[in-house]
């Protein structure tokens, strides 16, 4: 992650609307500044895709709606004939609140879907928000031209309790009739499949469904030293290890779990995409970016 982004997260600016805003126009533009040096663009062509306005390009093409709300120039670069329904999945379980560094899981995890959402309204496409614990929590947002509400609403999420244990939840997030994609953000940490059998029953032959995986540094890498007590956030079990002996085996058996979490849901034609905080949010754009174009 690029040190002017990494300077914005701070919990005191992530948990402000106009600094969550802030850190999403940041992210996106540095996305779009690399798309632009980019010589293959890195999406499809028929995606509609943006890059900043530069002296010589033709003033036809600039998006006046994208300046009316960004106060920036961008171009079109080709056009795309329909729009989709873009749905974002936050895992609002207890174990989002896992911190490193001062920022929880949480936090990133609004980071990640403010500056998706963001690149979703750019794109006039429209924004869906569901959060899951033990209920499933709707935030009705209908057309792209309600950014800011979705940021609110955003805000307004607080892990509690655990995942979502209904059936019949996955209905009302999945509408069969509209192309839709569904970006899922969570830790996946579950008991029995339960995140897992959710994810299976969201894709369709006609949707795409991305899965973003978010990991702790710490927690991904064992960065622990001496005797230490792990306690879990849903349950409180807690455990005492020695850190020395048990990292080049944790890191093993979460290496191993992870690509067989993801092998299995590639085969249904779900993609699934780790993102460790602190890491360049660029490459999660990009996918996002990828999988909007399988919906043209």
């Amino acid at each position: 992650m690029k040190s002017d982004i990494s300077e914005l997260l701070k919990p005191e600016i992530i948990h402000s609307l106009s600094g969550l805003e802030l850190i999403a126009k940041v992210v996106t533009e540095e996305m779009l500044h690399g798309l632009n040096a980019s010589k293959t663009l890195g999406v499809g062509g028929d995606f509609n895709q943006y890059r900043s306005y530069q002296p010589g390009d033709d003033a036809r093409q600039i998006d006046w709606k994208v300046y009316g709300r960004t106060e920036r120039y961008y171009t079109k670069l080709t056009e795309r004939e329909t729009h989709v329904r873009v749905k974002f999945l936050i895992d609002a379980s207890e174990s989002m609140l896992h911190e490193e560094i001062g920022i929880s899981k949480m936090d990133y995890a609004k980071v990640l879907v403010a500056s998706l959402g963001y690149l979703t309204h750019l794109q006039g496409d429209a924004l869906g928000l569901f959060a899951l614990n033990e209920s499933l929590l709707s935030f009705p947002v209908k057309t792209h031209q309600q950014y800011n509400h979705f940021l609110y609403q955003l805000d307004q999420i607080t892990p509690s309790g655990k995942w979502v244990n209904d059936p019949a939840t996955v209905a009302q997030i999945h509408n069969p009739k509209e192309k839709e994609l569904i970006v899922m953000v969570s830790d996946l940490h579950e008991y029995n499949h339960e995140i897992y059998d959710v994810i299976k029953q969201l894709k369709t032959q006609k949707n795409e469904v991305l899965v973003l995986l978010i990991s702790g540094n710490d927690e991904r890498y064992f960065n622990y030293t001496g005797t230490i007590m792990f306690e879990e956030l849903e349950s409180n079990r807690a455990i005492k290890v020695n850190a020395s002996e048990l990292k080049s085996k944790y890191i093993e058996e979460v290496d191993q779990h992870i690509e067989t979490v993801r092998d299995d849901l590639l085969k249904g034609g779900v993609t699934l995409q780790e993102f460790i905080m602190g890491e360049d949010l660029g490459k999660t754009l990009h996918l996002f970016l990828s999988k909007r174009k399988f919906l043209n």
